[in-house]
């Protein structure tokens, strides 16, 4: 394996469990969390899983492992394509743009409350935790 291919497969598992991350920043919004936490990431690694090993069953029932080995990085289109035609092609793509658009959407949920976590709990600069005006910069509350 090359380095490239290291931090390239890296890289792919960092974005395929980062709405975890997503899960823990928003648990002070939740209702009940101890209940509701567990109950979140066990769900979420069981679809995850479940999806995964359904998404590898129709690829690997569909295309040859020549195939897939050639198209590693399209494989699932190419799957798509063997089954629907160029449409599944394309639903594929718009499937990935919209997945790429939720994930970002979900990483500003997430984070817009950020400034206002990491002030609280005294980790800002010195400098940033003055107030102007009667505001602070800890953000919104």
């Amino acid at each position: 394996m090359t380095p490239m291919g290291m931090v390239a497969g890296a890289m792919l598992i960092f974005l395929n469990y980062e709405g975890f991350e997503l899960i823990a920043n928003a648990s002070r919004e939740v209702a009940d969390p101890k209940r509701s936490l567990p109950i979140a990431y066990i769900g979420g690694v069981l679809i995850v899983i479940d999806t995964y090993v359904l998404i590898v069953m129709v690829v690997v029932g569909h295309v040859s492992f020549t195939m897939v080995a050639k198209a590693s990085d399209t494989a699932l289109s190419v799957a798509a394509q063997d089954i629907m035609g160029r449409a599944g092609y394309v639903a594929i793509a718009i499937a990935a743009l919209l997945a790429t658009s939720s994930a970002i959407n979900a990483t500003f949920y997430s984070t817009g409350r950020l400034t206002y976590i990491v002030a609280r709990a005294g980790q800002l600069p010195e400098e940033l935790e003055r107030s102007i005006r009667d505001q602070h910069f800890q953000g919104f509350s």
